[in-house]
């Protein structure tokens, strides 16, 4: 009987590890804060940092790309990742895969609105087919006539998620100590 009760411990504290076991998590950012921003007015020239992070819950490939609506493309590409992705970044549960470009504002879409969207995909290791995919827009900026200072070195990072230990590991090592106990005193009077 304590052999079934140190099984259903163990079956239910297995249930409760978080993150090992769990979902992707898809963060986007713009300048800093979690996308969609919207009401953001940019200049031409004006720089603006993209930031992707991917947390996929197995061994994985994270593939990501700058997207745009159109042919005539609103942005311009300053520093960082490609935008078509060149290969894919490994990445698992602890191993955040990071995407960051900075782009600018040109002259083509002054006096309207133009989203900045980000495709991503994740592929299992091994293989070819997503796990998961999307297509999100990160900024619905308005571009507005007039110059501003372009200046790069000030863009945010504030953006990172915040990385949690789990509890997961330890509550599975207590359940298991507890489990062996358990049985252990099975014997016992």
């Amino acid at each position: 009987m304590k052999t079934l009760y140190a099984m259903v411990i163990l079956i239910v504290l297995l249930a409760m590890v978080p993150g090992e076991a769990g979902g992707k998590s898809i963060k986007a950012y713009f300048n800093g804060q979690e996308a969609t921003v919207t009401g953001v007015v940019l200049h031409p020239g004006e720089p603006f940092a993209v930031d992707l992070y991917l947390t996929p819950d197995r061994e994985s490939y994270a593939f990501a790309e700058i997207d745009e609506p159109g042919i005539t493309r609103a942005y311009d590409w300053l520093e960082g990742d490609t935008i078509m992705p060149t290969g894919g970044k490994p990445c698992n549960a602890s191993n955040v895969a990071h995407y960051r470009w900075v782009m600018a504002a040109n002259e083509n879409w002054l006096g309207g609105t133009a989203p900045l969207n980000i495709y991503y995909q994740l592929n299992d290791k091994g293989q070819t087919s997503p796990s998961a995919s999307g297509l999100f827009t990160v900024v619905d900026a308005y571009i507005a006539p007039g110059a501003v200072n372009a200046d790069i070195s000030n863009l945010s990072t504030a953006g990172k998620p915040a990385t949690v230990s789990s509890p997961g590991l330890i509550l599975l090592v207590l359940g298991m100590i507890m489990a062996t106990i358990a049985i252990g005193k099975k014997g016992t009077p």
